[in-house]
């Protein structure tokens, strides 16, 4: 039995200008997301390339990780969630985080796998 996955997404159709996806705010939500759906983060790194809303982003979980990178000028947000456990199956933390993630985004459309791991 899995007890992991692994999330891969395109969106795109994304408002790059609105405030609400600028880089500190991306950090606040995906902190509070993480908080929310009881994922463990034990390290973070958010890096801005200098261009509005350009930004990479990556959450070291104590159950694995989660990464966001953005492109403004191809108008895509790529989000990487990959959420295991030895003991518990954790991935309706994954999917549920995840879920939250694409409303807040609201894109208008989405390349989306989700891969069973372990």
């Amino acid at each position: 039995m899995s007890r992991g996955i692994h999330i891969i997404a395109d969106m795109k159709g994304l408002d790059f200008w609105n405030f609400l996806m600028n880089i500190e705010i991306m950090e606040e939500l995906l902190l509070t997301l993480a908080e929310k759906h009881n994922l463990s983060v034990i390290w973070k790194m958010f890096h801005s390339f200098g261009k509005v809303n350009e930004f990479s982003c990556v959450l070291m979980l104590a159950e694995s990780h989660i990464s966001m990178h953005t492109w403004p000028e191809k108008d895509l947000i790529t989000v990487d969630v990959f959420v295991c456990g030895v003991l518990h199956d954790n991935r309706w933390k994954a999917k549920n985080f995840y879920e939250d993630l694409k409303s807040y985004l609201s894109p208008k459309s989405v390349e989306e796998q989700f891969l069973d791991r372990i």
